[in-house]
């Protein structure tokens, strides 16, 4: 005969197995409910407020003996970096090009070396509306007939670029070369001056952390997340943006303040170490009767300051800790005696006007900072493409 305890334990058991379930199911309804809320909103955002997917480009480069890396030759692709999406063509030697090129370079066409980083590159723009294919057609205009050969590649440095201006040469014989370096990430330091062979990665891989350091967790679990969503949700996309000085501050965002705007780095062996790298560009140049300009392109918060108050607040920097024009000034008195023009000023005059000429999420330059960077650079380049230096 079952006594009252006994009837009491089974009574409390079937109340706790009861209450348990009942947690669960709640759990599950709470879970099922934020799933259906987040479809939602992310239908609604694709309708009314529609975001700009990142389309992966993986195969674009390959590892370079020479360059450390460069473009893989003769390729055809779709690549959206966060603007919309563009098509990518490569020639034999690498260098981006547009379909009308593929017949190759007539004879008797001046040729201008065109050499930088990303902001060459131009991976946020049709090839046709890079400021170096709207040049070419504004001498083309004025009946001197050139082939601006756009030989940039994301992350190189100056020394990459004085590797580059050798191969290119070789490649292409120029008649003019533009050198362009982009102030927040061309300044180099002592561990730029050797070129690391190696392969870019722009998706990272789901993986097992190897440590639980903030560094790993990044690499191997957030990266990787931030990448599926990036290419697939509207709603990641639009809350993304609308939190990046929150992500700035927790460090989970590929946005960074350059160290070349701290006042502590003024005094710095950095800026000598790329003078004497440009300076390298120049000789080699001179050597084969080929004139160089250097181009210096500001960073979007050197020309809108309200950019710049943002990255201040989101990197949690001391205003007074940095000078936004400390690169323009220093390289100005470093680099004397080259063919040298800082845009910084010229940029500064267009943005005034309201003209938003880099991108919301790449903040490379749009259609319209390439135009303007264009008609800028235009009457400056125009004297050394007279057509009596066509050899």
């Amino acid at each position: 005969m079952t006594n009252f305890t006994d009837k009491t334990i089974n009574l409390s058991l079937r109340l706790k197995k009861h209450s348990i379930k009942k947690i669960s199911g709640n759990i599950a309804l709470i879970i099922a409910g934020l799933g259906v809320s987040v479809l939602v909103l992310e239908f609604i955002i694709r309708v009314f407020l529609p975001q700009q997917l990142i389309t992966p480009y993986e195969g674009l480069w390959k590892p370079d003996s020479v360059l450390g890396w460069t473009h893989n030759p003769d390729i055809k692709t779709e690549v959206n970096t966060g603007e919309r999406t563009v098509t990518y063509i490569s020639d034999a030697n690498g260098f981006r090009i547009s379909e009308s090129d593929l017949a190759g370079i007539p004879e008797g066409v001046l040729k201008v070396a065109v050499i930088g980083d990303s902001f060459v590159e131009a991976l946020t723009v049709e090839n046709d509306e890079t400021f170096a294919k709207l040049l070419q057609k504004k001498f083309a205009d004025e009946k001197i007939n050139t082939s601006f050969i756009n030989t940039g590649c994301a992350g190189w440095n100056p020394l990459q670029y004085l590797r580059s201006a050798e191969q290119s040469y070789r490649q292409i014989n120029p008649d003019l070369a533009v050198v362009f370096l982009y102030v927040a990430n061309d300044i180099m330091k002592a561990q730029d001056t050797v070129i690391t062979v190696r392969k870019i990665n722009v998706l990272h891989k789901l993986r097992m952390p190897v440590s639980l350091s903030f560094s790993e967790l990044k690499d191997a679990l957030f990266y990787p997340v931030n990448d599926f969503f990036e290419a697939r949700s509207h709603l990641f996309i639009f809350l993304k943006q609308r939190s990046e000085n929150i992500l700035s501050q927790i460090g989970l965002t590929a946005y960074y303040f350059p160290d070349v705007f701290l006042k502590s780095e003024a005094a710095s062996g950095r800026w000598a170490i790329t003078a004497n790298t440009c300076l390298q560009i120049q000789r080699f140049f001179d050597t084969k009767g080929v004139p160089v300009v250097f181009f210096l392109l500001p960073a979007p918060y050197q020309v809108y300051p309200e950019v710049f108050n943002n990255y201040l607040k989101g990197f949690s920097i001391d205003k007074n800790a940095v000078d936004i024009i400390q690169p323009n000034i220093i390289l100005k008195e470093k680099l004397k005696g080259l063919n040298y023009y800082d845009l910084l000023d010229e940029l500064k005059k267009y943005a005034s006007d309201g003209r938003q000429l880099y991108g919301e999420i790449d903040r490379h330059f749009n259609a319209e900072g390439h135009k303007v960077t264009a008609d800028i650079l235009y009457p400056v380049i125009l004297p050394y493409l007279r057509p009596e230096i066509v050899k």
